[in-house]
């Protein structure tokens, strides 16, 4: 009896350490547009520079995995599943497809089709796909100064972005 209570025993202290389970779940395809002025849509596509057209557009999916009661979201875009970056001081380049790294966090979809790509540090404001008043209207970029609250504290910055709004087109 004293040999199962102990082997019993075991086997809880062996399942405690392992924890739960992640799991993994990839969203249907689809395609990255924003939405400027509620007017002109642009689709992100393998090159730094969007098109008006979404068969440019480069086909993404989300893999979400929980663990722990914890959700992360990664975003994957076409045959070698790369995803969208921007600098650690303030984004220079317009995105383009490149090899996911510590910024491919927190990707999601809500239930009106936009897409919310969180922002690092964790907690803060989330990436806000922009571009230019005054640059290449089809060049969208990573515009993190809303995380940093800059819109507020720096005049010049307020008057330097167009905010889109981006959402997931199913293909």
């Amino acid at each position: 009896m004293v040999a199962i209570q102990i082997l019993s025993f075991a086997a809880l202290a062996i399942g405690a350490l392992a924890g739960p389970i992640a799991t993994e779940e990839t969203s249907k395809p689809f395609k990255i547009g924003v939405t400027f002025k509620d007017t002109e849509t642009l689709y992100l596509t393998s090159t730094a520079a969007a098109s008006k057209n979404i068969a440019d557009g480069i086909e993404c999916t989300i893999t979400t995995t929980q663990n722990a009661g914890k959700t992360i979201g990664k975003l994957g875009c076409g045959p070698e599943k790369k995803a969208f970056t921007y600098s650690s001081a303030h984004t220079t380049k317009p995105l383009e497809p490149v090899a996911s790294d510590n910024k491919n966090v927190d990707w999601s979809i809500n239930a009106d089709d936009t897409i919310k790509w969180g922002a690092l540090p964790a907690g803060t404001e989330p990436v806000a796909f922009s571009r230019q008043k005054n640059g290449k209207a089809n060049a969208i970029f990573a515009e993190v100064c809303t995380t940093f609250d800059h819109h507020k504290n720096i005049a010049a910055v307020k008057d330097f972005w167009e905010k889109g709004v981006a959402k997931a087109y199913y293909v």
